[in-house]
């Protein structure tokens, strides 16, 4: 059986650990043009196989979209765990997410159909948040283990958080 007090305790850790990190050399950052704000981490140096990236959570609170760029689909490629710096003042995320794998010029399709595996984790912190995702296109699993997590539109990923909600966009 799962002991799920005993993972969570786990989960939190590993969110406070991954939130103490620094954002790996070699990340590129831009989010100065509201139509093409990215990250790009290509280049990025790993730190036993993980790529952090810190960056304010308030980019996430935008309507419009954040690509990610130099993702790789290779089985020994490394995760890449972007810390929202500042989540506990985030209720609202509306920015779509598009994953760009394998130098690829299209965006991974959001949804089930894809063979890539999804190695982007979203850690939204520790504390105690209520979070909505109202945007369809957010890729990537979400670490937020004491929060309350809503999705009203399409997350393509894992959820980790102390309430999840789904609800169905057609019946809101």
């Amino acid at each position: 059986y799962i002991d799920f007090a005993s993972v969570f305790k786990r989960l939190v850790k590993a969110s406070d650990f991954y939130a103490s990190q620094r954002t790996s050399e070699g990340v590129v950052e831009n989010y100065s043009n509201i139509n093409d704000r990215y990250i790009d981490v290509s280049k990025a140096k790993p730190t036993d196989n993980v790529v952090y990236v810190n960056i304010d959570a308030r980019h996430l609170n935008v309507h419009r979209p954040i690509n990610i760029y130099g993702l790789s689909s290779d089985k020994n490629a490394p995760t890449v765990v972007i810390n929202l710096v500042g989540a506990d003042s985030l209720r609202i995320v509306r920015s779509k997410i598009n994953l760009y794998y394998d130098c690829k010029d299209t965006p991974l399709e959001d949804g089930e159909d894809h063979d890539v595996p999804h190695r982007l984790l979203w850690n939204f912190g520790s504390q105690e948040q209520r979070i909505h995702f109202v945007e369809e296109g957010f890729m990537g699993s979400v670490l937020a283990p004491n929060a309350t997590v809503s999705v009203h539109e399409g997350l393509d990923g894992n959820i980790v958080a102390n309430v999840v909600n789904i609800f169905d966009a057609d019946t809101n």
